[in-house]
């Protein structure tokens, strides 16, 4: 049997809530524009290993969109001036790391 990986190590996990994101519409399926989409990270879910995205808007409400490492490498507004406080290597720090 292959062995599994490592959960995502959820200290260094939760030490991303805040980080601003900036998402483009075509992130959702029935969007097709690059208008982007303002937000923050929230928290993270150990059990999905995701963290949560809440959008700045009033239609979205309290609305949370779940987000892999990936797209949050992908989608991180860089141009924060908070951006340089968070933490964000090429892979996601996992447990034991």
């Amino acid at each position: 049997m292959a062995p599994t990986k490592q959960p995502i190590d959820s200290k260094w996990a939760d030490s991303l809530v805040g980080l601003c994101m900036s998402v483009p519409d075509h992130w959702w399926k029935e969007y097709k524009s690059y208008n982007l989409n303002d937000g923050r990270i929230v928290s993270f879910d150990v059990d999905s290993q995701r963290w949560h995205l809440l959008l700045d808007t009033l239609e979205d409400g309290d609305d949370l969109y779940q987000m892999s490492y990936k797209a949050i490498c992908e989608y991180s507004n860089k141009q924060s001036f908070l951006f340089h406080e968070f933490f964000l290597p090429h892979k996601p720090i996992r447990e034991g790391d």
